[in-house]
């Protein structure tokens, strides 16, 4: 392939998801600190005072949200690892299709079981209380119906994923390998810099070249982690699954049931659970306790990740009958396939907090610079058309 085509393949797709690339880009960045912002508009909610006496038991934190609204089911309870902060309870309509409620989001206070507050999780609502989750909605899908915003979304990121490489391949020297290394660096050198004394057209150039040059990994990287996240049983394990092996998903194994009876409470789960904590992971945390309804099990998740701890990103997950206890399936990295663990990587990655608080920051400023890039790139396209006219 020439030159020339190459040139032609980056212009054309960077042009078709231009629009794509900008909203990721500035939704990304302010979700990198998605929590922080959050609690900043809706402290009410979201900080409370500790007492004295100890969290209300979960069984009936529990009752008294399922009370509260009953058209829904405590799918999640997510532990925020801090003694002033909300428990957050995500609810599930109990009905399906197109008419049911959206699921819920209810902060509870963990030590007086007082309802602090809740949302719509999904709603198209851009007051302080819905905001952050409004944008969370809009990077994931785009607020478009079932599945199509992320099917769209992950296409949009296997081309970019793809205009990576490209895009770095047109920004090697243009004489091909040069003798020697040396050589080579002098020559690609000034693709790394900005002439900030030259034109506009020149600094437009500079910046969308030099900033793909300096950011290259991190992009491909959030391209990549992208594809995963949108695309992940419909094409990423397939298409994987040809160069590493992949264990079966629990939710996709375990068997459906109709009607399932629940034997265990919310506490007496939660105790089953680190009954079950797997081998290694002792000294994790629990990061959430969940119900799958359709397949009438709990699953305690046990998550390496600590606040501003460097590269953190284990995870494992239990997954055992709500009637019996007994337990039904393992996921995680420790005994993970090779697969298993290159997927349970993709989130921390995408989101940075695999490198804790300088990696939130370094993609905070990625999302930035990525809107960037999509809007230089598209004036140098337009200057190109105007020189041609």
């Amino acid at each position: 392939m020439s030159r020339k085509l190459f040139v032609r393949l980056h212009r054309y797709v960077g042009l078709m998801i231009v629009l794509f690339l900008t909203v990721a880009g500035l939704t990304g960045a302010s979700l990198a600190f998605y929590h922080e912002l959050d609690e900043w508009l809706n402290p009410d909610w979201m900080l409370v005072t500790p007492t004295a006496s100890s969290p209300v038991p979960l069984a009936q934190l529990a009752r008294n949200v399922s009370q509260a609204y009953p058209d829904h089911r405590i799918a999640r309870i997510e532990f925020q690892h801090s003694t002033d902060r909300a428990l957050i309870v995500r609810m599930d309509s109990k009905q399906t299709g197109d008419e049911a409620p959206l699921p819920m989001q209810v902060f509870v206070n963990p030590y007086t079981n007082e309802i602090l507050g809740a949302r719509e999780w999904g709603k198209v609502d851009i007051s302080r209380q819905g905001l952050m989750p409004f944008l969370f909605k809009l990077h994931d899908t785009l607020h478009l119906p079932g599945k199509v915003g992320k099917w769209l979304l992950g296409g949009v990121a296997i081309l970019w994923l793809l205009d990576c490489f490209v895009g770095f391949y047109l920004a090697l020297p243009r004489h091909g390998l040069l003798p020697s290394p040396i050589q080579f660096m002098k020559k690609w050198a000034p693709a790394w810099k900005i002439k900030y004394q030259a034109n506009a057209t020149r600094i437009n150039f500079d910046l969308h070249r030099a900033s793909g040059l300096w950011l290259w990994p991190v992009l491909a990287v959030i391209a990549f982690s992208s594809f995963y996240l949108n695309l992940n049983r419909e094409v990423f394990r397939p298409a994987m699954g040809m160069i590493m092996p992949f264990s079966p998903l629990p939710g996709d194994t375990l068997p459906k049931v109709k009607d399932g009876k629940i034997s265990l409470d919310w506490d007496a789960a939660y105790q089953r659970g680190l009954d079950l904590r797997p081998v290694g992971a002792d000294d994790y945390r629990v990061a959430n306790i969940s119900y799958l309804a359709k397949q009438n099990v709990y699953r305690l998740t046990f998550d390496e990740r600590q606040p501003n701890a460097w590269l953190t990103f284990k995870r494992e997950q239990v997954f055992f009958d709500a009637s019996t206890g007994a337990l039904k399936a393992q996921y995680g990295y420790a005994k993970g396939k090779t697969g298993d663990r290159l997927s349970i990587l993709q989130y921390p990655l995408h989101t940075g907090q695999i490198f804790g608080l300088p990696g939130r920051i370094l993609i905070l400023f990625t999302g930035l610079l990525t809107a960037l890039l999509a809007w230089t790139g598209v004036f140098i396209w337009l200057k190109k058309r105007q020189g041609h006219k």
